[in-house]
């Protein structure tokens, strides 16, 4: 059966090229949405496909995408984003999934390639994501990082990294950051639409529960200097969405009567769940039953 890919676009001049000569042989037609660039994206992609179509700029990508799938016209869909390719075996692999009956949609494991290296930790990897799916089973919530609705029955392909999504993901620090703070911005948005209550506190429990888990639950340390910067940075990002909603509510709920001892207390709590960390991976350093033992307890015990 034929596939569409569809490809939505802001300022990829550097990136569709490489998207779409990895994605043509594999696939029927390609649909590219561009959401207004000014750069050189559209001319680029004009040399690959004229099946290209505008869509205001929002900031993220979310509606966009679903008015892009209702472009194409044929009954499988691939998603594709300007900054990802795929290989030829899951090029080949996505042919022959369109002879299925029975499965609806598909998730598919991408590997994030950030600051030049794949990262494999930090909840970095597999990184499924819905991608490969039967038109009108899965649509996308009009939030940003949402993650999409579908009817019917899904798989997930096996994670292996040569049938995977390559994702050039953050190549710099500094795109990282303007990222971020266009996301932190509209998740702040989001709390306040919610009525999301502040706490102070929340400026240190919420980073530092993001980095241990990023950095400790989910091995970033495995990943070396890469892991520990970006789990830093996935936990600044979790500080200042806590600071914007602060200044969203004009500063207010700024009750800090009890600073010194919430504040204390906040970083005691911070501190026993490091050890807990601590204390679990010297249990993998050693040997001995008995210091194994020890170190047990004194994880459970976080002292």
């Amino acid at each position: 059966m034929e596939i569409s890919a569809v490809i939505n676009t802001h300022n990829e001049e550097r990136n569709i090229a490489r998207c779409l000569r990895s994605i043509l042989p594999y696939v029927d037609e390609v649909i590219v949405v561009d959401m207004n660039s000014d750069d050189k994206t559209r001319e680029i992609a004009h040399s690959f496909t004229q099946k290209i179509y505008l869509h205001p700029r929002l900031g993220y990508v979310e509606p966009a995408r679903n008015f892009a799938i209702e472009k194409a016209k044929y009954p499988w869909i691939f998603i594709l984003d300007a900054d990802e390719t795929i290989s030829e075996k899951l090029g080949l692999q996505l042919r022959n999934l369109t002879n299925s009956s029975t499965v609806s949609f598909y998730r598919i494991a991408r590997k994030n390639i950030i600051f030049g290296k794949w990262i494999r930790h930090c909840g970095w990897w597999p990184d499924y994501q819905v991608r490969f799916f039967n038109k009108g089973t899965v649509t996308w919530q009009d939030e940003i990082h949402s993650v999409p609705i579908t009817t019917g029955t899904g798989l997930d392909l096996a994670a292996d990294e040569h049938e995977a999504i390559i994702h050039y993901n953050y190549q710099t620090v500094s795109q990282f950051i303007e990222r971020l703070n266009c996301y932190t911005t509209y998740e702040a948005k989001l709390l306040l639409e919610n009525e999301h209550i502040f706490k102070w506190t929340n400026l240190l429990s919420k980073p530092a529960g993001e980095f241990i888990s990023r950095f400790f639950a989910l091995e970033g340390y495995k990943d070396g200097l890469y892991g520990l910067s970006l789990s830093l940075l996935q936990a600044f990002s979790v500080f200042v969405v806590q600071v914007k909603l602060w200044e969203g509510l004009q500063y207010s709920q700024n009750n800090t009567n009890n600073l010194l001892e919430d504040l204390m207390a906040t970083l005691e709590n911070i501190y026993r769940d490091v050890l807990y960390w601590y204390y679990l991976m010297k249990q993998e350093q050693v040997t001995s039953i008995v210091t194994k033992m020890y170190y047990k307890i004194r994880s459970k015990l976080r002292i």
